[in-house]
């Protein structure tokens, strides 16, 4: 090997690795940018007086497919393609925030005795589980105003813990328009559907059980 040769090979060697650091910095950086981070509220307390049915119930964590379950805001540009929200996160990941928001608002509602998601604890006398079969924003065409349709259903079913008898099943839906794609004003249509939804599935939940239904 020549003289020029081995200082080429040379030079090479200590500079790809500098490449590929710099592409590897390059990546976290790009990885550490923070995301804003937004979350939907439960119902809040019923102001109704008497006293709760006494009954404990467990939420388990909804199913949802891998594109749903993660923190990222989905977006759909037409029925064959998933996206997501740039710059945007829920602040869990989706089943865990949807979780989250059933117990609080179930137990907000003052008509179970106990309501939790966690293994732990008291035994349960009924379970609730859920499916989220969509929840997503669609983007409409621009015929109809060019917004977003914010889409959830969700499905729902109620068991005894001790047996595991399935005593309801339900499925529920709904929408609202984002007028434009930015994040709060997209985020703020889901939260609009999620207070309609969380209402129907409590009043339905507080029912099944044997509860004075919610609201």
């Amino acid at each position: 090997m020549t003289l020029f040769r081995g200082l080429r090979a040379l030079a090479l060697a200590l500079i790809l690795p500098l490449v590929a650091g710099c592409a590897a910095v390059s990546s976290l950086d790009s990885a550490a940018r923070s995301l804003d981070t937004f979350e939907m509220l439960p119902l809040p307390p019923a102001g109704g007086s008497g006293a709760p049915s006494g009954r404990t119930l467990y939420v388990a964590v909804p199913t949802a497919s891998a594109a749903i379950a993660s923190d990222r805001i989905m977006v759909k540009p037409n029925p064959l393609q998933i996206a997501f929200l740039p710059a945007s996160r829920w602040v869990d990941e989706l089943p865990l925030h949807v979780q989250s928001l059933l117990v609080r608002s179930l137990a907000n509602t003052g008509r179970i005795g106990f309501v939790t998601s966690q293994t732990a604890g008291p035994l349960p006398d009924y379970v609730l589980q859920t499916d989220i079969e969509a929840f997503q924003a669609e983007v409409m065409p621009a015929g109809d105003s060019g917004g977003l349709a914010v889409v959830v259903r969700l499905n729902l079913t109620l068991s005894r813990d001790v047996d595991g008898r399935t005593l309801a099943r339900r499925s529920f839906a709904a929408s609202a328009i984002a007028a434009n794609d930015d994040p709060l004003t997209v985020v703020s249509a889901f939260n609009t559907v999620m207070t309609r939804l969380l209402g129907e599935t409590a009043s339905w939940t507080v029912g099944v059980i044997g509860g004075r239904p919610a609201g």
